[in-house]
């Protein structure tokens, strides 16, 4: 964030800023929906819920470090800091 502080500012980037804002609910969802189908119970579901939502941003993190590379990387990167804040 030290290195691009204008992915701070929502009006210039208001694209990222409106995926990034729907990334974790949607990991959610998508958590809760397979702890559904795997017939789990209220509670693990709430687990399962949280894990695969707030657990989004480390893999997309890891992804981008491992698969990008230069000015690619950089573009990239400003999705994950702007989910980072939501």
């Amino acid at each position: 964030m030290r290195a691009d502080p204008e992915l701070l500012v929502p009006s210039d980037y208001p694209k990222l800023w409106g995926i990034a804002a729907f990334f974790q609910p949607l990991g959610g969802l998508f958590g809760y929906t397979m702890a559904t189908l795997c017939r789990l119970e209220m509670i693990d579901r709430r687990a399962v819920t949280l894990e695969t939502g707030v657990q989004s941003y480390p893999m997309v993190m890891a992804l981008v470090g491992l698969t990008w590379t230069g000015c690619t990387k950089i573009q990239v990167r400003a999705f994950v800091i702007i989910g980072t804040f939501w």
